[in-house]
């Protein structure tokens, strides 16, 4: 520093400087000496230091930076491996060791592990009015629900009657209960100005590639570094700008809040082209400002001096510049004028006005307090104060206009007294002690030789076999290497006796066992790591056990969620506090940017209706929350519960995937409780149903029963009348044909009786006729034969026989 040129003009960082007062007055805080107190508070607070035995100075700057720069090596598998060395040196001296100069490191993949399944975490920002508009609307709405719940039969007449659907929605989506309609305003209930305030956000995020980048990078940060940061602005020429802020180079007043929500001054440091410098300030290209322009250029050398940073992080042609933000409070006065006719005007005042200056209750002085944010820009190491003044675009919550909403967004949830833990910083101690093993074991691999054999030239002398054959000892030397025997003498040249082995095998040491135990001892550690983390085998991208069952891998996959949500909730509520911060800023953007025709176009483009909406904004307040959908163990969860009422019959299995669509955890229980409670109602009343089809089934089949049988006896009665008419018909018939008969019969009998009474007639005419004739016969016979026997007597004649003279004559 004794060799610095600009010595003179360096600001050394003075420990025992205090920050400017809070409560002096507004006025006050708005001069530059001001401004240029507090940048150099900050950067005594920050920058200044001692030098350690290294030559590094222990500034809170410093420190935090080599702190993160190191977790983040970690994470990259980048570390040095010196310090590892270190342990293996003897009397200081390395030039004997030939070990790896990279490290085999598991963090990365760990990382990785932790940082892509919480990116895969899908998310939506969900808008709710808030405002007096808004809430009417709803209620409106509501009301509107409920007259239709309790009209649904005059609807149901009307509609079959009439065929006309005088109900506000279709008559089978309405609600049946209370609770169905309070999800039902929850899951399908949105006002266009609340889509056009969600558009708008998505539009924001969109345009700054929010998911792509800072998303990601924040995820990340909070894994690596346990802490992240994000900032929003308005840029006139860009519009609403959301950046990514290098934790290592951001500063901030002390806080416990692990969301950093009462820090009164925030900070970023930045190394700048000195020619940006002087395009954005161009006040400093005036003549007068010649000798601060020249301070500007020859200060980073200086600074760069004093933290002693070596040559390869110093940037030619940059600055150190400091941006910072400080919270503070104003009065705004108001005037309130008084009308005869009671009427109340506000409007604003002069911070001079005097009331007493005026008529009496003509008007009246009330002064507001509210929350500002100065901003600043400040040279390190300088008195060049490059900007300071009120923010010309700060964002305020529409349902509290005395506040302020910080321009950074931070977040450290494993944050104690200022020591900001992180998964790399708890894997760390353990990730050296990996890598002291492989080293160990690297070591030993490098020391391990062939085992060789120790050779007795005597016992392996000239063997004579008796025969002529003479083995040499090289004879035998090449029997043992190619045959693996030999043959050796028992007693030596002179006749005594060997005692020693002619070959021994040489060991050169049993690091065999050593590098097993390394292995264990590594298995070990790789296990520790995971514990320390909260990761597994079975969700740290390593290979499971083939017999390991799909539900003990899920179930420990959710336990790793566990243990890595708080990383997961501190990116969500950043999120959630960028799109509140967003949703002011488009209210004010729509409001007083010249953007805003763009803007509202941008995000209205498919829909005209939108477009009105998103140009009433600024008339809106609104409630922000994420969205997030189910996790592995909130979507196993309700699977599960899901699988179980399907099995049991309570709910259909179409209705699973309609639950699973809803990405609330909450709101998705509540959906299927009602949607069990309305199958089982449906299904109820389908029974009773059944049972009332049964009934009304049995009651006309008895009913046709009891026709069928009336109509039967109706047939039978038909039948047996037919029957009989027919057997009357027949017996009348019969009695015709007997009388007809019995008339013909008795016409017959009488035509045969007088027929008969003809012949008999006839016959006693006959037989009176022949009785006559014979008769008449016999009285001539009896003449005759008198006559004869007159004259037998007559002359006496024999008797005559009457018979034989009758026979002879019949005879004849």
């Amino acid at each position: 520093m004794d060799n610095n040129p600009n010595k003179d003009t360096f600001i050394r960082p003075n420990a025992n400087l205090s920050f400017p007062s809070q409560l002096a007055p507004f006025e006050e805080k708005k001069t530059k000496e001001f401004g240029l107190g507090l940048a150099q508070a900050i950067q005594n607070e920050w920058m200044y230091g001692l030098r350690t035995v290294n030559g590094v100075l222990n500034s809170k700057f410093n420190t935090m930076r080599i702190d993160f720069t190191q977790r983040r090596m970690y994470a990259k598998g980048l570390q040095s491996m010196d310090k590892y060395k270190e342990q293996f040196k003897s009397d200081g001296d390395k030039s004997f060791l030939n070990l790896s100069s990279k490290p085999i490191s598991i963090i990365p993949k760990l990382v990785d592990v932790v940082v892509n399944g919480m990116v895969d975490r899908g998310y939506s920002v969900k808008a709710t009015s808030t405002d007096p508009i808004g809430y009417a609307d709803r209620i409106a709405y509501r009301e509107q629900i409920e007259s239709d719940m309790a009209t649904k039969d005059l609807a149901l007449k009307a509609k079959e009657t009439l065929g006309v659907d005088i109900s506000s929605m279709p008559i089978d989506q309405l609600p049946e209960t209370d609770d169905e309609l309070n999800l039902h305003m929850q899951l399908e209930y949105k006002q266009d100005i609340e889509l056009s305030q969600e558009l708008a956000i998505q539009e924001v995020f969109d345009e700054n590639r929010y998911n792509e980048t800072t998303d990601k990078q924040i995820k990340k940060d909070l894994t690596v570094l346990g802490v992240a940061w994000e900032k929003h602005r308005f840029v006139p020429e860009r519009g609403i700008v959301v950046e990514y802020v290098n934790p290592e180079n951001k500063v901030q007043s002390y806080s416990e809040d692990p969301y950093f929500r009462d820090c009164f001054y925030h900070g970023e440091f930045k190394m700048v082209p000195i020619s940006e410098v002087l395009i954005e300030f161009q006040w400093l290209n005036l003549p007068e400002n010649q000798a601060i322009k020249e301070q500007l250029a020859s200060s980073a050398v200086a600074w760069w001096d004093y933290n002693l940073l070596a040559q390869s992080q110093r940037i030619k042609g940059t600055t150190n510049l400091l941006y910072f933000t400080y919270k503070t409070t104003r009065k705004r006065a108001k005037k309130i004028k008084q009308k005869a006719t009671g009427e109340k005007i506000l409007s604003p005042a002069s911070e001079l006005f005097d009331e007493t200056t005026v008529k009496k209750n003509d008007f009246q002085r009330v002064t507001i307090e509210e929350e500002i944010l100065m901003e600043g820009v400040y040279v390190l190491g300088t008195n060049i104060l490059l900007k300071w003044e009120v923010a010309e675009n700060m964002a305020r919550p529409k349902s509290n206009k005395q506040k302020v909403i910080d321009q950074y967004i931070g977040c450290a949830p494993n944050r104690e007294r200022g020591y900001i833990d992180s998964l790399v910083a708890r894997m760390i101690p353990v990730e050296d002690k990996l890598n002291v093993l492989e080293l160990k074991a690297e070591q030993i691999i490098q020391k391990i030789q062939p085992d060789g054999f120790i050779i007795d030239p005597d016992a392996i002398g000239e063997l004579d076999f008796g025969n002529g054959n003479v083995l040499s000892q090289q004879n035998v030397i090449d029997m043992f290497f190619q045959t693996g025997s030999i043959f050796a003498r028992s007693f030596g040249a002179n006749g005594d006796p060997m005692y020693s082995k002619p070959i021994t095998e040489l060991r050169t040491g049993d690091s065999l066992s050593k590098l097993q135990a390394i292995t264990v001892q590594k298995m070990q550690y790789m296990d520790m790591m995971r514990d320390v983390i909260g990761l597994n085998k079975m969700s740290d991208a390593s290979t499971p056990d083939k017999d390991t069952l799909v539900g003990v891998q899920k179930l420990a996959s959710l336990s790793t969620n566990i243990a890595t949500r708080h990383i997961l909730d501190g990116a969500c509520d950043m999120t959630l506090r960028m799109a509140e911060a967003i949703c002011y800023r488009v209210g004010d953007l729509l409001k007083y940017s010249d953007l805003k025709e763009d803007f509202a176009r941008k995000i209205g483009v498919t829909s005209v209706k939108t477009l009105e909406s998103i140009k009433n904004l600024h008339l809106y307040d609104f409630a922000i929350f994420l969205e997030l959908e189910l996790d592995e163990e909130q979507r196993a969860k309700l699977e599960n519960d899901m699988s179980i009422a399907i099995e049991k019959g309570m709910m259909q299995v179409s209705d699973k995937y309609k639950v699973l669509r809803i990405k609330n955890f909450d709101l998705a229980v509540q959906y299927m409780t009602i949607l069990i409670d309305k199958y089982q109602k449906k299904m109820q009343e389908q029974k009773m149903q059944d049972i009332q089809a049964n009934a009304q089934a049995q009651m006309q089949s008895a009913q046709q029963a009891e026709q069928f049988r009336q109509q039967t006896l109706q047939m039978e009665v038909q039948a047996k009348g037919q029957l009989q008419q027919m057997i009357n018909q027949g017996e009348l018939q019969k009695e015709q044909v007997r009388g007809d008969q019995d008339r013909q019969t008795l016409q017959m009998k009488l035509q045969g009786e007088f027929q008969i009474a003809q012949v008999q007639g006839g016959v006693q005419m006959d037989k009176l006729q022949f009785l006559e004739d014979k008769k008449d016969e016999r009285l001539d016979k009896a003449s005759t034969h008198q006559s004869e026997l007159i004259a037998q007597r007559q002359r006496d004649e024999d008797p005559k026989d009457f018979q034989s003279a009758d026979t002879s004559m019949f005879n004849l």
